[in-house]
């Protein structure tokens, strides 16, 4: 007989064998995600988006924290065919525009970083982009995370910016795409981002490794966290920002 254990949203028993969409979760939670991705934007947690941090048949009446459970927990849409990040309205131009226009050149211009993109969903593409492929040269280069941590050299982070300058944002691997949706979510302005990315640079891990030098990164790292405070941010804010980078860390850290 197939051992069982607790859903990992809301314990409710299941085989030890039994995934769905990526996750260890009942059937009920499953539906429930498919469900919500068109609409999961409208969900607000009426607490302090803490309902689920573990498990609990209770916590999972909050459909905003149920739904970041999900995404925390490995949960994905691959397969889900046409599941999409929301699209912002758009209107064609009339006809008579249409016939009015020059002919468009196409021009490869580089996207240094999401200054001026025109919706929501774009930035929050770029952001997730830099985010995954910042943290993803952190623990494969211990080096330069190192000399960013102690010295304050950027090129961590220039290596990534040009990475993206050059990508396709239409394009997305599974953990950029989950990175997105949680930019949708929390909402971190471009002013707040190279804090937020310096926060989450502190919370990389780099497991690979010898021990001592895990060591003097990790005292790097809280070094680096306590200086923070020193930015144009204020403390409640900079607490919330804490808080909303360790499920960007988890969701990170399935996929890397």
């Amino acid at each position: 007989m197939t051992p069982h254990i607790p859903c990992e949203i809301c314990t409710t028993p299941i085989p030890s064998t039994h995934r769905r969409y990526g996750g260890k979760c009942c059937n009920a939670c499953a539906s429930f995600f498919t469900r919500s991705i068109p609409i999961q934007e409208e969900y607000v947690c009426k607490s302090t988006s803490d309902c689920l941090i573990t498990a609990s048949l209770l916590g999972k009446g909050c459909r905003r924290c149920r739904f970041d459970k999900c995404l925390e927990i490995g949960m994905s849409t691959t397969g889900m065919g046409n599941i999409v990040l929301p699209q912002q309205p758009h209107q064609p131009p009339p006809p008579q525009q249409l016939t009015q226009q020059p002919p468009v050149q196409t021009i490869t211009t580089p996207v240094a970083a999401p200054k001026k993109r025109e919706t929501a969903v774009e930035k929050a593409t770029v952001f997730a982009k830099i985010v995954d492929s910042t943290l993803n040269a952190a623990i494969k280069n211990p080096i330069l995370l190192k000399e960013y941590l102690e010295h304050g050299k950027q090129d961590i982070i220039t290596t990534s910016f040009k990475k993206v300058e050059t990508a396709d944002i239409t394009k997305m691997i599974e953990s950029e795409y989950l990175l997105a949706i949680l930019f949708l979510r929390f909402s971190i302005t471009q002013k707040e981002f190279p804090i937020f990315l310096r926060l989450l640079i502190c919370k990389v891990e780099v497991n690979w490794i010898p021990d001592v030098e895990q060591t003097t990164i990790k005292l790097l790292q809280s070094i680096n966290i306590s200086t923070l405070g020193n930015f144009n941010v204020n403390q409640n804010r900079l607490n919330e920002l804490k808080n909303t980078s360790k499920h960007f860390i988890n969701i990170f850290n399935i996929y890397h």
